[in-house]
């Protein structure tokens, strides 16, 4: 019995579908077969689902997507991952150009997803060149005069803006590139040698499909119209460009790293060496924690403590473990400062900070030296015992 039960909870959990809220903003690329559609159909067809909404005009730069509509749907908030397509041509232009008309309102879009929105990802949309280049605009700028040019040139700079304003890129482009390289045969663009062909949303519904559920396109059973084995290329395709390297396509992670310092008296200094990121969550080992870039902390007693730092940004977390330890005291001389105004020979009586009598007798036998780092009381006056540098 216990066997079909297991069974059982097997293919339930194996059932469990993810869903994801996307906002698509770009345009024709977009559009044209309806691109949002075919993933939302590959995802079902994995027990997944898509609910997404789109602006996508014609022709339309994050400029103009800073200015319309775009803004109003982002401020919804919502959204677990927002793609943004710039118009096919403006990224691959003269680099003065770009970082004139296309890094500013791309930053200025990512910083509204990530303010509008609880753990969103942004997701440039890496688009393709065009079958033959940009042959209008090659004439005052070669590169662009072939397929090869203009395409190295977005990838370039899709990449640079995931990487500067941290976000996810999905490589559309990039497996375009290897089916036009590895299956000459399949047709990728309309006869505009621009805009996608079925096959070539296909394969940019794959790269999608992949990017926001991190699942292996090859799982898939959905064809679009395309024949069984052109669609099992184009699949096959995106898990050698995509799903075998998501690491390299998807945001950064924080990496949580710090160093410190003894300071005396029990306390040690630390610091944070992660920058750009939201928060620093510090974890003393002796339930106790704080948060801040650089913090000082008192530990109890002598010990070896488990210090962690857990960084967060945009809701991606790093932790990092290091054990210090405590194993210090402070010199007679020290204790008779705090004490003095009592002389060797007196009686005294030292209490711990839980109250317990570590010692009681004449002062010049007390046990000063090899008291653990901690707060006790001589003769009923604080005295904090602490690190000694070494």
């Amino acid at each position: 019995m216990r066997k079909y039960i297991f069974v059982i909870l097997c293919f339930v959990i194996s059932c469990v579908s993810a869903q994801k809220n996307v906002l698509f903003i770009g345009n024709s690329y977009i559009y044209t077969n309806d691109l949002p559609a075919m993933i939302a159909d590959m995802a079902s067809s994995t027990n997944d689902k898509i609910i997404y909404s789109s602006n996508t005009p014609g022709g339309c730069t994050f400029r103009q997507h800073c200015l319309n509509g775009s803004m109003d749907l982002i401020r919804q908030g919502g959204w677990d991952v927002v793609v943004l397509q710039e118009q096919s041509q403006y990224p691959s232009f003269l680099l003065w150009q770009v970082e004139a008309d296309v890094y500013p309102y791309a930053e200025m879009l990512v910083d509204s997803v990530y303010a509008y929105s609880d753990c969103p990802e942004p997701m440039f949309f890496m688009t393709w060149g065009r079958k033959n280049g940009d042959t209008d605009n090659a004439k005052d700028y070669p590169p662009l005069g072939t397929y090869e040019g203009m395409d190295s040139l977005l990838r370039e700079r899709y990449i640079y803006m995931g990487n500067a304003f941290h976000a996810s890129v999905c490589p559309a482009g990039k497996v375009w590139y290897y089916l036009r390289h590895n299956h000459k045969s399949v047709e990728l663009y309309s006869k505009d040698g621009s805009h996608p062909s079925v096959a070539g949303t296909y394969a940019a519904a794959c790269a999608f499909y992949t990017m926001i559920f991190e699942k292996d396109p090859t799982l898939v059973s959905y064809n679009s119209s395309l024949d069984t084995a052109t669609a099992r290329v184009i699949r096959e395709a995106a898990k050698t460009v995509v799903y075998d390297s998501l690491a390299i396509w998807k945001r950064s992670m924080p990496v949580a790293a710090f160093t410190y310092k003894n300071v005396g008296n029990a306390t040690v200094s630390f610091r944070a060496q992660t920058d750009s990121v939201d928060s620093w969550e510090w974890n003393f080992g002796d339930d106790s924690s704080c948060y801040g870039e650089t913090v000082k902390h008192t530990f109890p007693a002598n010990g070896t403590y488990e210090v962690m730092l857990t960084v967060t940004r945009h809701c991606l977390k790093d932790s990092v473990v290091v054990n210090i330890e405590i194993n210090d005291s402070v010199s007679t001389n020290d204790i008779y400062a705090a004490d003095d105004e009592t002389n060797g020979d007196e009686n005294v009586r030292i209490v711990d900070a839980a109250g317990r009598i570590v010692y009681q007798g004449k002062r010049m036998y007390a046990p000063f030296s090899s008291l653990p780092a901690g707060v006790y009381f001589v003769n009923r006056k604080k005295v904090v015992i602490g690190l000694r540098n070494r």
